[in-house]
């Protein structure tokens, strides 16, 4: 469900409240009524009305008549005109011509089928707005994964490279054995004496 606090900011008027449905719009009438959220008892009955067919303004009317009622008359724009006009559909006589006219509250039966049939796809279109934000948020943290692991994966490999570097360039190892180049003592035939006494040595290896 959509959260009051990612919507309940951009509600400035009754025709931003009447784009909203079923559970969202019970949610947001609340807060415009009586700034606060619904009760599970208060859902499940407005709920239950809305699905029927009922208007979402006689939900607003009936809100209105809580205890509790505090309406946001200077923040939601039309609010105060709407629930008159409501009212006065309920008149006997003055408004029998709005409950026979206005789709939104008027009593004919066709009116609450359409009402009904109006709030369930109002319902479908919520849910998929919500499924299409999850799924959007999930690629985004997929994405935020894939990049991980492609950093982490270039990190290794460069740090297999290196070693594998260091493993092939020949080393110097202090302590290394001794492999002279006199094998033995016939090998001092092709020694030149005369030389210098460090070329010498080299020679010999010793």
């Amino acid at each position: 469900m959509v959260a009051y606090d990612q919507i309940g900011g951009s509600i400035r008027s009754v025709v931003d409240l009447m784009e909203w449905f079923d559970r969202p719009f019970v949610e947001l009438a609340y807060r415009v009524m009586l700034k606060r959220p619904p009760d599970p008892e208060g859902m499940r009955y407005y709920l239950k009305r809305l699905r029927a067919g009922h208007s979402r303004t006689a939900v607003l009317d009936q809100l209105w008549k809580s205890p509790e009622s505090d309406p946001l008359w200077d923040q939601v724009r039309d609010l105060e005109a709407t629930l008159t006009r409501f009212r006065k559909s309920r008149r006997f006589l003055t408004g029998a011509w709005l409950r026979w006219s206005d789709p939104e509250i008027g009593t004919r039966a066709s009116f609450r089928r359409a009402r009904s049939r109006d709030n369930m796809l109002g319902h479908i279109r919520h849910d998929i707005r919500d499924a299409s934000n999850a799924l959007a948020a999930g690629q985004d943290s997929l994405r935020e994964l894939a990049t991980t692991l492609l950093n982490q994966q270039n990190v290794l490999l460069a740090s297999g490279l290196h070693a594998q570097g260091l493993a092939q360039a020949p080393a110097k190892v202090a302590g290394a054995p001794h492999n002279p180049r006199l094998r033995s003592v016939y090998d001092v035939r092709d020694v030149d004496l005369s030389s210098s006494g460090r070329r010498t040595m080299n020679t010999l290896r010793i």
